[in-house]
């Protein structure tokens, strides 16, 4: 049976939404969980649930502290116990707190698969055609061509294994449609993803992350990250707007009533936390990320697709892919 390590502290909404969040999910699913937080919260909370281990501390890192600092001198932080128990007996990490702090652990507990020269965070994002995925939204900011390759690699993997793409299409976010496009590193990053085995579909501007044909957009962590929020932010913006005209008098509101429910749909199809958070790819062991501000019902789904993470095989066969591309080189 598959076991989840999961990281109580750091979450927005407190110790008690984990708790509730698993209960949740374990109706839905059977699986084994140890939780890391204070006792005196999750016991009354979890009640002799067989399924779960209780890991004991208060200590949690925040997020306005040095990620690499804290995960190397806080030893009973939650995060840090958390990726003990990971790599001794556990099968996937779960946490909700600080990005960062998640990611220096990949790096100096977990540590990176062989030949992998940097992590990246991987969200689903809302598409025209349904949903792609980012590769990489904000782990790594600065990048070479190889760790774009990289990136893109191990998304497409994912991106088949755990999501059914049979054949990802890789597109490369850029500020113009041609290969020449770009800075140096853009220019040798399209030619490393052209001659690669990769479906890679050519550059991706800004303005088409929503429309164009792809499974997987390619970036730095920092233009990834700006082209995420910019996301959220202009569907903000949209709903607000939309919002304001309906309820500018009577007659927009009856028209409001009459498309409600096509309303509701849409904007479903907006909101971030339709998925429960993203896979940090490129560690020896799968690691995923909650979203910081979770209620119970997305960090459930964050524990379900968590569990897929472990149990698709991605890790294997992104080891093997590296393994293959070292021998070739």
């Amino acid at each position: 049976m598959t076991k989840i390590i999961i990281d109580a502290l750091g979450a927005d909404a407190g110790v008690s939404m984990v708790a509730s969040a698993i209960k949740l999910a374990l109706k839905e699913r059977n699986f084994n969980c140890v939780v890391v937080g204070p006792a005196s919260v999750l016991k009354p909370a979890l009640g002799a649930e067989r399924r779960v281990e209780i890991v004991d501390t208060d200590v949690c890192i925040s997020n306005d502290e040095s990620p690499v600092f804290a995960i190397r001198r806080k030893k009973k932080a939650s995060l840090v116990l958390a990726y003990q128990r990971l790599n001794s007996d556990g099968d996937v990490l779960l946490s909700a707190g600080s990005t960062g702090a998640l990611l220096a652990g990949g790096y100096f507990l977990a540590k990176r698969l062989p030949g992998m020269e940097r992590l990246c965070l991987v969200p689903t994002v809302p598409h025209q055609n349904g949903s792609v995925l980012l590769a990489d939204s904000g782990a790594t900011m600065d990048t070479t061509p190889l760790m774009l390759l990289q990136f893109a690699t191990i998304s497409a993997i994912y991106a088949r294994k755990a999501l059914g793409k049979e054949h990802p299409r890789i597109g490369l976010l850029n500020v113009g449609a041609e290969a020449e496009k770009g800075d140096k590193r853009a220019v040798e990053a399209y030619r490393l993803l052209q001659e690669s085995p990769l479906n890679f579909v050519g550059n991706i501007e800004a303005r088409d992350v929503l429309f164009a044909d792809y499974d997987v957009l390619v970036a730095d962590g920092f233009a990834g990250n700006v082209a995420l929020k910019s996301m959220e932010g202009t569907a903000q913006f949209v709903l607000k707007t939309l919002k304001n005209v309906l309820y500018e008098n009577w007659k927009t509101k009856m028209g409001g009533l009459l498309i409600k429910s096509s309303l509701k749909k849409a904007f479903a199809s907006m909101d971030y936390r339709a998925h429960g958070g993203a896979p940090l790819l490129g560690a020896r062991k799968p690691i995923y990320k909650a979203h910081g501000n979770s209620n119970a019902e997305t960090f459930a789904l964050a524990i379900q697709e968590a569990l897929d993470f472990a149990e698709s095989g991605v890790i294997e066969e992104v080891d093997t892919s590296l393994k293959e591309s070292d021998h070739e080189s």
